[in-house]
């Protein structure tokens, strides 16, 4: 059995236009869902939107219900969205300091601040590290 499809309302002229600019202006997930609502319109059914664009065709139903509920604003990532910053604001400030004056107590603090890192990282603590000798 065929599932039904759902269809966006008859769009006006203004909110074509502001799918065509949030297509222009917005992130890469924001242009995706204008071009769906807008494919939508033009009767193209949820399956061949979710087939155009690789997902769920429950993902592609949630794009079309936020369109009807909230406008170009609903099409925006959602706050708390995306991936979380690796470095926290403190060595976000080191880092930058670090890659604009780089002097020698700068780079000495880099490698230690990437050992640390590199630490976290593998989860193991970098006081068992032992220097490599060259043979």
């Amino acid at each position: 059995m065929k599932t039904p499809t759902k269809f966006v309302s008859k769009l006006s002229e203004t909110q074509r236009e502001e799918l065509c600019q949030a297509m222009k202006t917005g992130n890469e997930q924001t242009r995706r869902r204008a071009h769906a609502i807008l494919l939508s319109a033009r009767r193209y059914s949820v399956d061949q939107i979710a087939d155009i664009y690789e997902v769920d065709r429950d993902t592609v139903c949630d794009w079309l219900d936020r369109w009807e509920d909230e406008g170009v604003e609903g099409l925006q990532d959602q706050e708390g969205r995306g991936r979380k910053p690796t470095l926290n604001e403190k060595e976000q400030r080191q880092a930058i300091k670090i890659a604009v004056c780089p002097t020698k107590l700068t780079v000495i603090s880099a490698k230690v601040f990437l050992l640390k890192r590199l630490a976290d990282f593998f989860r193991t603590p970098v006081d068992s590290w032992e220097r490599i000798q060259p043979q």
